[in-house]
């Protein structure tokens, strides 16, 4: 658990000014708030097993029930990388949150790493992307990402990274271990056809 006093974040990398922020300065941004339903990537998961032939039925847990509607308090992603100030080679922003460890599905021999994502800057700079501090009119709860949580709002949720601490522009879109290994559409981490995980469905 991070306290919001020893909170920082940094942005780095196709920048024209790195930043290092704390809480009280991120928090003197202007702000926005964005109501939003978030929905897991795993909700309905299981259905592709069963319709497959090859799983039991979903629990009733499962049916397009891993998801919650808030409103989120918070300042644009945007302004902060405006302040920071995008060099011409800027496409994607790697989001790097505190929760660190090694998948269960990794491959043995895996080193701990952050949890990060790669979003690309088209939906970075829109502006209900946010940088998220509260939730329904209260500061973030340690459980939904406190002290700043990115939102990503039309994307599925593990996108929206807890625990935000680090920003890093990047020129290309960074090989980060939850887009191709876990996060995704296809078969196995080998499907030649795989593809990213972003906006879910509608279900009804």
């Amino acid at each position: 658990m991070v306290p919001a006093e020893k909170w920082a974040l940094s942005v780095s990398g196709e920048v024209k000014r790195p930043l290092d922020l704390n809480f009280e300065e991120l928090r003197r941004f202007p702000g926005r708030t964005v109501r939003t339903v978030m929905e897991c990537s795993g909700s309905d998961a299981t259905y592709f097993e069963y319709f497959k032939g090859v799983g039991p039925k979903p629990s009733r847990t499962n049916e397009c029930m891993i998801l919650s509607a808030s409103e989120w308090t918070g300042v644009p992603l945007a302004a902060i990388l405006n302040e920071a100030g995008l060099t011409g080679r800027a496409t994607h922003i790697r989001d790097e949150g505190w929760d660190q460890g090694v998948p269960a599905s990794a491959k043995a021999g895996t080193e701990p790493f952050f949890y990060d994502k790669g979003l690309s800057l088209e939906k970075a700079l829109h502006p209900d992307t946010i940088l998220a501090v509260a939730q329904n009119g209260q500061l973030l709860e340690h459980l939904h990402g406190s002290p700043v949580r990115l939102l990503v709002p039309g994307w599925s949720g593990n996108w929206s990274v807890k625990w935000l601490w680090k920003l890093e522009v990047m020129d290309h879109e960074p090989d980060c271990w939850y887009h191709y290994n876990f996060y995704y559409y296809g078969d196995s981490p080998d499907d030649p056809n795989k593809e990213l995980i972003t906006t879910l469905g509608v279900k009804s």
